[in-house]
């Protein structure tokens, strides 16, 4: 028997058009390998309701509204989902995936992480055109964000 896993994702892992099925295909490679894995990611109609409130303040106040997914609020906003519905149960590891704003804020205790990523913060924003118009305190709170996961 393998261990038990507690997958968490800042969007819906069984969902082929979330982040190009990487969550999909890395769940189906955990289960494969004899792993007991429980997804946990934020699916609440009340939580997405107050991220699209927090994402029209945001945009508001920033001019580059696509960064909200790399801001300290959304990082605060996971962390209180995971908080509040007390998502994580008793898992042996905890696998984090391309999900740097979940572990920079949110607290699993003593239970042993595992973060995957396939890029930096810093390579994302001199290559990814969302990026390319950041303000510098955008770019500073990707950056905080990323050295705290």
């Amino acid at each position: 028997m393998g261990f038990s896993i507690g997958y968490v994702c800042e969007r819906d892992p069984t969902d082929y058009a979330s982040n190009s099925g990487v969550h999909v295909f890395m769940v189906r490679a955990l289960e494969k390998s004899g792993n007991q894995v429980h997804l946990h990611y934020p699916n609440s109609h009340l939580f997405q309701r107050v991220v699209r409130i927090a994402f029209r303040l945001y945009a508001l106040t920033n001019s580059n509204s696509s960064m909200f997914y790399n801001s300290r609020l959304y990082a605060l906003l996971l962390a209180q989902y995971f908080k509040w519905f007390k998502a994580l149960g008793k898992c042996d590891v905890v696998f984090v995936s391309r999900g740097s704003a979940v572990l920079a804020s949110t607290d699993f205790g003593q239970v042993p992480i595992v973060y995957t990523s396939d890029a930096t913060f810093r390579l994302l924003s001199g290559y990814n055109d969302n990026y390319k118009h950041c303000s510098p305190k955008q770019l500073a709170e990707g950056d905080l964000l990323e050295r705290r996961a």
